[in-house]
C-alpha cells in the first residue's frame, strides 16, 4: 500500500517537473554540466569564445566566466546595471579591457528604464569583499526581499536605463555569438524575451531558473526548444543540458546510450530512445537517462 502511494506521488510530482527519489547518504559531487558544455564548445570552435554576460556583478563574486575570460582570452560584453557594482566590474577586468565591452544598463523586452530593488544601506566599495546582499538585485522585489531577509517596502529602488538584448548585439556587431550567460535573480525570463532567437542564436545559453514559476519556465522551455541553441539552467540544483529535440526535464545521471547527451528526460522523438532496452536501462521507454 505504501509503495503504491509513493509511486503515485512520484508520478504526480514528475508531471510537474519534480523528481522524488531515494538518494545515498553521501552523494558524489554534482556533474559540472556547464563546464562540460563550455569545454565542448571551445573544442568545436576555438578557445577564445565570444559572449554576453547579463548580470555580470563585479566580475569576481561567484562568477562562472571569469576564469575563462582570463585564461582563454574570451571577448565579449559584460552588462551590469548597478552603478557602484559596475565600477568594480570595470576595475576588476582592467587588465582585459582591450577585448571586453562594459555596459552599465539593464536588459528589458520593451521598457527603456527599469526599477531595480536591492537591500538598503549597501554600497560596493573598491578593495572590499563583495557583500552577498549586493549580488541579489532584481526587478522583482519579492525575490530580493526573500533572500535579503527584509520587507519588500524597505528595499532601496534604483532607476537604471534599459535596452533590448537585440539592440546590444547589433550595437557591438556580435552576429556570431557563442555564449549568453544570464543571472538576474528571477528576471532571466524577461531578458530572454528581449532577444529574437530567429535572428540571433547563441550556441549556448545559461540562465538561472530557481526564481521562475513552473508555468513561466515551461513556456520558456517550449520557446527555446524550437531553436538549435543548447541551454544550461542553474538554480543551486542539478543543471540540465537539453538535446536539440525537445528533451528538457533534467535527470541525475547520464544517458547509457549516448554519453554525449547529458541528463534529461527524453521525449518520444529522442534519437536514442529505440536503443534504451538494448542498453539495459531500467527506466521505462521514453523516461531513460
Amino acid at each position: 500500500m505504501i509503495s503504491a502511494l509513493l509511486r503515485s506521488l512520484q508520478a504526480s510530482l514528475l508531471a510537474q517537473g519534480v523528481e522524488f527519489r531515494k538518494v545515498p547518504a553521501h552523494q558524489a559531487s554534482q556533474l559540472p554540466v556547464f563546464q562540460l558544455a563550455v569545454n565542448l564548445l571551445m573544442a568545436q570552435r576555438q578557445p577564445s569564445l565570444s559572449f554576453i554576460q547579463v548580470g555580470a556583478n563585479d566580475g569576481v563574486y561567484v562568477d562562472p566566466l571569469r576564469s575563462y575570460v582570463q585564461r582563454f582570452g574570451w571577448r565579449g560584453v559584460l552588462v551590469e546595471p548597478q552603478p557602484d557594482v559596475f565600477a568594480r566590474l570595470v576595475e576588476n577586468y582592467r587588465d582585459q579591457a582591450d577585448r571586453l565591452i562594459f555596459e552599465n544598463v539593464a536588459i528589458a523586452p520593451r521598457d527603456r528604464q527599469v526599477v531595480l530593488y536591492r537591500v538598503p544601506g549597501l554600497t560596493a566599495v573598491a578593495d572590499q569583499t563583495m557583500q552577498d546582499s549586493l549580488s541579489v538585485t532584481s526587478a522583482h522585489p519579492q525575490v530580493v526581499a526573500r533572500q535579503g531577509g527584509v520587507a519588500a517596502h524597505q528595499l532601496e529602488q534604483v532607476l537604471v536605463p534599459a535596452v533590448r538584448l537585440d539592440e546590444l548585439i547589433e550595437r557591438h556587431a556580435l552576429t556570431d555569438l557563442d555564449l549568453l550567460q544570464i543571472d538576474c535573480e528571477g528576471y532571466d525570463g524577461e531578458v530572454l524575451q528581449a532577444i529574437d532567437l530567429s535572428r540571433h542564436r547563441p550556441r549556448l545559453i545559461q540562465f538561472e531558473h530557481g526564481h521562475m514559476a513552473r508555468g513561466d519556465l515551461d513556456a520558456l522551455e517550449r520557446r527555446l526548444a524550437g531553436t538549435t541553441t543548447g541551454c544550461c539552467t542553474e538554480a543551486g540544483s542539478p543543471t540540465a543540458w537539453p538535446c536539440r529535440r525537445k528533451c528538457w526535464r533534467s535527470w541525475p545521471r547520464p544517458c547509457p546510450v549516448a554519453p554525449g547527451l547529458l541528463p534529461r528526460r527524453r521525449s518520444p522523438d529522442c534519437p536514442a530512445r529505440p536503443q534504451c532496452a538494448a542498453a539495459g536501462c531500467t527506466r521505462r521507454p521514453g523516461r531513460c537517462g
